[in-house]
């Protein structure tokens, strides 16, 4: 993991895939945001950000997919839509942030509270150092 100045992570490359962050000092909400995933120095997934999250775009073999995120009050990801409006994947959270529920099969990283779920230590990334 790569850390600026600040102490904000700007970079992460686990198993061959590199994350890259952003930090936004325009954006409300002042954090670190997911602005696109490579594996083998080529980009598999885009984000698109508005004053949160609204959709990732996935490479698929040759084609590119985009999902829309949908939130709940709290800011939970509760679920994801296709191009067509449709939803594809729904998310059910316990009250500690723990997945307890999940249909669809589209690979996402972002779910309680809108945070990114970093798998390879179990933990939500809330801007502190690891």
């Amino acid at each position: 993991m790569v850390y600026d100045g600040d102490g904000n992570r700007v970079r992460e490359a686990v198993s061959g895939v590199a994350t890259k962050y952003l930090v936004d000092t325009l954006n409300p909400t002042g954090l670190p945001q997911v602005l696109d995933e490579t594996v083998n120095g080529a980009v598999t997934r885009t984000y698109a950000y508005g004053l949160q999250r609204i959709s990732e775009n996935q490479l698929n073999g040759s084609t590119w997919t985009p999902s829309f995120y949908s939130y709940d009050g709290h800011g939970n990801v509760r679920f994801l839509s296709n191009s067509a409006g449709t939803v594809t994947d729904k998310y059910q959270y316990d009250a500690f942030g723990r997945l307890i529920a999940l249909t669809g099969t589209t690979p996402n990283t972002f779910e309680y509270s809108g945070e990114w779920f970093d798998s390879n230590v179990g933990l939500y990334y809330l801007r502190a150092r690891i």
